[in-house]
């Protein structure tokens, strides 16, 4: 899992309590004075280029593909050309992991009704039943053809 998230930088800006998240395959945001220390800084940090700096002691190199495991054990090759959470997302949302759906329905109905369908609503598992275990057929259906429309 941690293959999928390995390649992410972090960059602030002038509001304190915001940070940019961005892809970052050459770990960029690593070499020293890249990034601002804070908001006194900001505009000093570094302009994102795609060169790949050589004036480091170990100059940075292009990765090669990324193996990576999926949570469901299924392996996967993501190439040096595409974020690995991009990847991810893919997996994820795709129609054949049931607990997507599940998820985004349980949270979308405890937002609206103050009560997740499970309660509470991040702990959706086979121990934890919902309160109608009947309708979340109904509500995964709904809602994987509202995502596919």
């Amino acid at each position: 899992m941690a293959a999928f998230f390995s390649q992410v930088g972090y960059k602030p800006t002038s509001e304190w309590k915001e940070e940019i998240v961005f892809w970052d395959p050459l770990n960029s945001a690593a070499v020293p004075g890249s990034t601002a220390p804070g908001e006194d800084a900001v505009a000093k940090s570094v302009i994102a280029t795609n060169e790949i700096p050589q004036a480091l002691a170990k100059p940075l190199a292009e990765n090669g593909p990324l193996a990576a495991v999926f949570p469901d054990g299924v392996k996967t090759t993501v190439p040096p050309s595409r974020d690995p959470r991009e990847a991810f997302a893919d997996w994820l949302i795709r129609p054949q992991n049931p607990w997507f759906a599940k998820a985004a329905v349980n949270r979308t109905w405890a937002w609206v009704m103050g009560r997740g369908i499970v309660h509470e609503p991040d702990d959706i598992r086979e121990k934890n039943p919902p309160s109608n275990p009947s309708c979340w057929p109904t509500w995964r259906k709904s809602s994987s053809q509202a995502a596919t429309t």
